[in-house]
């Protein structure tokens, strides 16, 4: 406990300057969370030593985690996708599955890789949180390109969640599992029915009565319904995630009106103002760097896993979208579904925790995921602005010609 308390000082130092960071012009904006990351391996036992990596510490980027996903289910009901997005996000998110399956377990027969299902769920994630406020600072987020991308990234998050809890089942049998989902799923989505409905408009008006009270207490209600539904997962035998996620898509449904942003906005506080960010640093703080580079082959992992994640989770998408898409939009849409790492972490931390998946594939797989978010959004909006710039000009010279 000694050793935690400037630990947190640590942290908090880091959640300050991370913004910061990111601004510092060198030709890109760094996304937060690699800069985050990559300042907890620094201050982490693996380079100045400065930050033990004690297991009291975990439990703040537990906390964090749990935030992570239940602002993350937010996010979902403030930019919704339906119709064509969402059926086309759903069928690309099985397909690229399937081939992660198929890849992974050949890749273990040749004993390259151990924990295959962990490998494959992993190589099909798409970090939509990260990559909204990116694209929001694009403007692509109203853009055409941008709700295809948030249709396949809204799947390559919630797919990986509803899959954990198959490849990591704590108490239950396979089948066993299944089932309980099944019922979590329908009392999930009674509860965000519920949510939808009058009662929820009207019990939500009613603790917008006390929202600008000293106690919070529409806060404290939505935190609660936050550990009601990580509990109610916990006892399904289910993957916390998924009960957070939920819990924040239930939250978000009930929040109306100006009460309801301002709620929003104050649980957007407490978890991106610290939680979130403790995440990511303790993240850092945690990557063995020390077994990532203790053989050349390991760290060989870290380019096959970058590859890895870029074809399954990006080139196998366009067959399904090449008729929806410009060509010219194909690249960046590839690059901007593969984007992965935060649940790249978790389902890490799960494999580690399991002893099913050895620290230097966890490591090369974390650090994939940095190299990702680090790079391909970048790639993908120069691409992108490219493409805008010429089709504008384009623009311009039909308007010449037909005006002359």
């Amino acid at each position: 406990m000694e050793n935690l308390v400037p630990a947190l000082f640590v942290i908090g130092i880091i959640s300050t300057v991370s913004p910061l960071v990111a601004r510092i012009p060198i030709g890109f904006r760094l996304p937060i969370v690699v800069v985050e990351i990559l300042l907890g391996i620094i201050v982490g036992p693996h380079v100045l030593g400065w930050v033990p990596a004690v297991p009291e510490l975990k439990f703040f980027g537990y906390l964090g985690m749990v935030f992570l996903f239940f602002m993350a289910g937010a996010e979902l009901k403030e930019h919704p996708v339906g119709g064509r997005f969402l059926w086309l996000g759903t069928f690309s998110w099985v397909l690229s599955f399937a081939v992660a399956l198929l890849l992974s377990w050949g890749l273990y027969a040749i004993d390259v890789i151990e924990a295959p299902l962990f490998v494959a769920v992993a190589l099909t994630t798409t970090a939509i949180g990260a990559l909204i406020p990116i694209m929001r600072d694009a403007k692509e987020l109203p853009t055409t390109f941008g709700k295809y991308v948030l249709g396949a990234g809204a799947l390559g998050e919630l797919g990986p969640i509803v899959a954990i809890p198959l490849i990591h089942t704590r108490h239950f049998e396979v089948s066993e599992q299944v089932i309980l989902m099944i019922g979590f799923v329908i009392l999930a989505v009674s509860s965000v029915y519920s949510a939808t409905r009058v009662r929820g408009i009207f019990i939500f008006r009613f603790l917008s009565t006390w929202l600008q009270s000293s106690s919070q207490f529409a806060v404290r209600v939505s935190i609660l319904i936050l550990v009601g539904m990580v509990v109610l997962a916990a006892e399904f035998g289910l993957d916390v995630v998924l009960g957070s996620f939920t819990a924040g898509l239930i939250v978000a449904l009930m929040s109306k009106g100006d009460h309801g942003q301002r709620l929003m906005h104050r649980l957007e506080a407490i978890s991106y103002g610290f939680l979130v960010p403790a995440f990511f640093v303790t993240t850092g703080i945690f990557f063995d760097l020390g077994a990532l580079l203790a053989q050349p082959w390991t760290l060989l992992l870290v380019p096959m896993y970058v590859l890895l994640m870029f074809s399954i989770r990006g080139l196998t998408l366009l067959p399904v979208y090449r008729k929806d898409l410009p060509k010219e939009d194909w690249a960046p849409f590839a690059l901007m579904t593969s984007t992965a790492l935060p649940l790249v972490v978790v389902i890490t931390d799960i494999g580690l925790e399991t002893q099913q998946m050895l620290p230097e594939t966890a490591a090369a797989l974390v650090g994939a995921g940095v190299v990702t978010v680090l790079l391909f959004p970048v790639f993908a909006l120069a691409k992108r602005h490219k493409t805008s710039l010429r089709e504008a000009l384009q623009e311009v010279h039909t308007t010449d010609d037909y005006d002359s």
